[in-house]
């Protein structure tokens, strides 16, 4: 017989909203990122308590919605982060060192799990999904050490872009794998799923911005910006995902235009919005630790470790290279890798587009591999994040604060 809360799907959500604020309020003095409490929440539920039950067939429309608004939130918060004046002041650093430290954990995880696995598709999706950084970390242990200097500078703006470039990477990766399955490879048929899959996402993104940043610098009341905001934020998820285009660079085009068009009521609007993205956050990564069964840890260590390795050998490597190209000093040439090793939601998010464009080609072991691959090792790199950010910002002599 199912647990009564199976039938009533408020109250799975309610057990699940609670279960997240009990346990990061529980492990907040001990720093643990709440990407890994919320991703052992729903570990647990399923293969503690429900081993039995099918959580994903039971709510499939609800969690299928909840996963498209937590990565359309994702995107909105990223754009705002990416201020032009920012690019126009340090073109070149950023340029270099953005190519090199993502293209280096893409290279390097591709060909090591081809490698491994002898399967190029699962390996390019895996390259690509490395790409990301996962900031939350990062700036949550430079804030704690009370870390100052130019090593955390210079993090703070590869930051506040690297999702970007780990995006485009990854809507690249599944146009060529549309096209592949469709048997329509050709440069010409790329360039046409490159322009569907972000070109209209960025005209969608951009269109909705301007129309939102309009208002939004009128109002006077911070609780009617958020409402406009998110109003309009999950309209445009609707439009992108009806179009079939990219619904989280549909809101990081929205939330990049509203911050560079002008004025600062965005600013009012994104603090109760980040307060309200908080529950669908929880939701959103106990739904995908939900998705991970005991065996899964049995069934892929080499892989996972190979992950691992190449991504972060990737990351600290493209890193140094090029910062070595743009003349960085020593100090930020050997220490500014480490602080981008953490992986989170962007990559889990878009691991889960990945994995349905895979399903819907009948490929479901691929999808199974990938996003067991992505959420495991998603435990280690959050983990990995914070210990390579504290070595990086130590032996840079920027902490002023030590615990």
């Amino acid at each position: 017989m199912e647990p009564f809360f199976i039938t009533h799907p408020v109250l799975f959500i309610g057990l699940v909203l609670f279960s997240g604020y009990a346990l990061s309020l529980i492990f907040k003095k001990y720093s643990v990122p709440h990407v890994l409490i919320y991703l052992l929440v729903g570990f647990v539920i399923v293969n503690v308590f429900f081993p039995h039950i099918d959580f994903e067939a039971e709510y499939s429309d609800i969690f299928h919605s909840i996963e498209v608004i937590a990565l359309g939130l994702i995107g909105f918060k990223i754009g705002t982060e990416l201020k032009i004046d920012l690019i126009k002041e340090h073109p070149k650093f950023l340029s270099v060192i953005l190519l090199f430290e993502a293209g280096g954990a893409f290279i390097f995880v591709t060909v090591l799990t081809y490698f491994v696995l002898q399967d190029f598709l699962i390996a390019v999706l895996l390259g690509g999904l490395a790409t990301p950084t996962a900031p939350a970390v990062t700036i949550e242990i430079m804030h704690r050490l009370g870390a100052k200097g130019d090593l955390t500078t210079r993090l703070n703006w590869v930051l506040a872009f690297d999702d970007l470039v780990g995006i485009t990477i990854i809507e690249a990766t599944l146009v060529f794998l549309h096209l592949k399955f469709t048997g329509t490879l050709k440069i010409f048929d790329f360039i046409i799923g490159i322009f569907q899959e972000i070109g209209y996402a960025i005209i969608l993104g951009l269109i909705i911005g301007v129309l939102l940043d309009y208002p939004l610098e009128r109002l006077k009341n911070d609780l009617s910006m958020m409402e406009l905001t998110l109003g309009t934020l999950i309209l445009g998820m609707g439009i992108a995902a009806y179009i079939e285009t990219s619904v989280i660079m549909t809101t990081m085009v929205i939330g990049a235009t509203v911050t560079n068009h002008g004025g600062d009521n965005y600013k009012n609007a994104q603090g109760l919005l980040e307060t309200l993205m908080s529950p669908v956050m929880i939701i959103f990564f106990v739904i995908v630790g939900s998705k991970l069964l005991i065996g899964d840890f049995l069934q892929f260590p080499l892989l996972v470790i190979i992950y691992l390795i190449g991504r972060s050998f990737g990351k600290i490597f493209g890193a140094f290279a090029g910062s070595s190209i743009t003349k960085e000093d020593k100090c930020i040439r050997e220490n500014i890798g480490f602080g981008l090793l953490a992986q989170g939601g962007v990559a889990l998010g878009l691991a889960t587009v990945i994995n349905e464009q895979l399903l819907a080609h009948g490929l479901s072991e691929a999808g199974y591999i990938i996003s067991s691959t992505i959420l495991i090792t998603t435990f280690f790199s959050e983990v990995f994040g914070a210990l390579g950010t504290t070595f990086a910002l130590k032996r840079a002599g920027e902490v002023t604060v030590y615990s």
